[in-house]
């Protein structure tokens, strides 16, 4: 008769080979552990806590493994889903922290982009000017405008973005759809958005087109020294990137003859969205 090992005797046994040996866990050997059950965090956490270089790509390698496992998070007409699965916020928060930003392929679902699709007109786009900061094209308050900000202000949504960025406690997300146009004085300088208790932003890929340019660039702001540049093509994609005063951040000048069109914005520490519709306080 075999011997039964208890299941996490066998995560800590994988753990100080980690520490005492240098072992980087093969990608068989974390797919075992999620098979018996372990959450994918407590794997993280167990793993992690010798901080070597060992450990670090085993974290490596558990975000790769649980990218490739794991539900994804999308946002549709009824809401996010209660069961975001944990492995896929253990991967989104590993890129985060090492890079200051996270890709969430199809955050809008197909049919929440097909309902934007239908409600949002061309023609209600007007001139935005940010004085120094540049200028876009913005979509008025209309319908979609208001139905995008009750999902965007979901207690369910600002769980997950905690856990994926460690913001803290979310008090609301102020969004608009802007649109970039090629060839116009459209144009976004670089900024901190380190005001309004905003901590961290997010923008959405809502063009019909494909178009050039209008990459998110990020830089330090001691050293000016270009930190990512990050395309965001797929439609329905979301790009969460920190705010802080050590970051700035633009929008790459367009080019070619498709505009770019976004649904953007921050989620910040105040005030409380309750507060808002009760019009206690506002954006």
């Amino acid at each position: 008769m075999g011997t039964c090992i208890p299941t996490h005797a066998l995560l800590s046994a994988l753990a100080r080979r980690v520490e005492r040996e240098g072992y980087v866990p093969l990608e068989s050997d974390l797919t075992s552990l999620l098979a018996l059950g372990i959450p994918a965090e407590e794997i993280a956490a167990t793993l992690g806590a010798s901080d070597t270089e060992a450990s670090r790509g085993a974290l490596a390698a558990l975000a790769g493994v649980v990218a490739r496992r794991g539900s994804p998070i999308v946002l549709a007409p009824d809401g996010l889903p209660t069961n975001v699965d944990d492995s896929v916020i253990v991967a989104a928060r590993e890129n985060f922290t090492r890079h200051d930003w996270v890709k969430l392929k199809g955050f809008f679902s197909p049919t929440l982009l097909d309902l934007v699709e239908r409600e949002m007109p061309d023609s209600g786009f007007a001139p935005k000017s940010h004085g120094e900061l540049g200028s876009e094209l913005c979509l008025t308050p209309c319908a979609l405008t208001e139905r995008l900000m009750h999902l965007m202000n979901d207690p369910r949504l600002f769980d997950v973005v905690d856990r994926i960025t460690g913001c803290g406690t979310i008090g609301c997300f102020e969004g608009r759809i802007y649109r970039l146009v090629p060839g116009t004085d459209h144009r976004d300088a670089w900024h901190t958005d380190m005001v309004m208790g905003r901590m961290v932003a997010m923008s959405v890929n809502l063009s019909g087109e494909r178009y050039e340019g209008g990459e998110l660039a990020i830089r330090s702001v001691r050293t000016g020294s270009l930190l990512a540049s990050v395309p965001n093509l797929g439609l329905g994609d979301a790009v969460l990137f920190r705010l802080s005063h050590e970051l700035e951040h633009r929008v790459s000048d367009m080019r070619g003859a498709a505009p770019k069109t976004a649904y953007a914005g921050w989620f910040r520490m105040r005030p409380a969205f309750a507060d808002i519709v009760a019009g206690r306080a506002s954006f």
